[in-house]
Parts: structure tokens; sequence; C-alpha cells
């Protein structure tokens, strides 16, 4: 049987397609804590209430320091989609709002899953989000965000 153009033509489209199927679309969130943390594990709930301000303290009852990563970062959009279900800019939105107010402090930024890795690492109480690739035995992962 003889190929024709057109078998060729379509074939090179639908291998392109199903090659790109199977790439993920964006990273896993690690939700990461200093390895001496008890907690086995966090709600989204509990993060989200962090994030937003509304808790200081894990439910173990220690207090909690989370760190944000830049607005720019893709983990950090991905984060404030997933977890916060808002945007970057609806999120600094809301902090402005209630610093004014007295009523929470922002998230101390920290540059690059490393950077995050590595203050959490050195942090007792520290809590931050990493993309899932970047976690390595030097914190404790308490949730995984597909």
């Amino acid at each position: 049987m003889k190929k024709t153009k057109w078998s060729s033509l379509i074939r090179i489209p639908l291998l392109l397609a199903l090659a790109l199927a199977f790439v993920p679309s964006h990273a896993e969130i690690a939700i990461i804590a200093n390895p001496g943390n008890s907690l086995h594990g966090i709600s989204m709930k509990e993060i989200r209430d962090i994030y937003l301000g509304k808790s200081r303290s894990f439910s173990n009852g220690e207090r909690v320091n989370a760190v944000d990563q830049p607005a720019s970062s893709e983990i950090r959009k991905a984060f404030s989609k997933n977890v916060l279900n808002m945007s970057v800019r609806e999120f600094n939105r809301y902090i402005s709002k209630r610093k004014f107010s007295g009523k929470v402090r922002a998230p101390k930024v920290i540059d690059g899953d490393i950077a995050v890795r590595q203050w959490v690492a050195n942090t007792p109480s520290g809590l931050g989000y990493i993309n899932g690739k970047s976690v390595n035995s030097s914190v404790k992962v308490l949730l995984i965000i597909p």
C-alpha cells in the first residue's frame, strides 16, 4: 500500500498532540515545614488561613512563620490560584487592606525554591511552598498539591 501525503501530514500533528498530552501542565506544589515540626500533614484550609493572616499557629499550637515566593514566579501564581483561590494581584490587595488595618503581616518573600527550602530547613517555625521536584530530605513535606 502506497503512503499518501495526507497520512504523513496527519501523523505528525497526532504524534505531537499525544506527546504533549503526557506533559504535566503545571508542577506539583509541595507545602513544606521544618523537619522538627511535629505535624504529619496540613489541610488546605489551614494553609489558606495561615497565608491570609487568619491564623498564626499550626493546628498543634506551634507558632508558624510562613514565607512566600516572588509575585512573578510561576509557583506563586499556582499557589495563589490553587490554594488561596485568588490571583496574586487579589492576594496582594487583600494583604494590603489587612496590613493597613493592622490585622496582618504579609509573609516574607524569599526568591526561589532552593532559598525557600533552605530557610524552612533552618527555621523551626518555618512554612513554605516549593515545586515538588525541589523537595529533599532537609524539609518535611506536609502536603502535595497536584
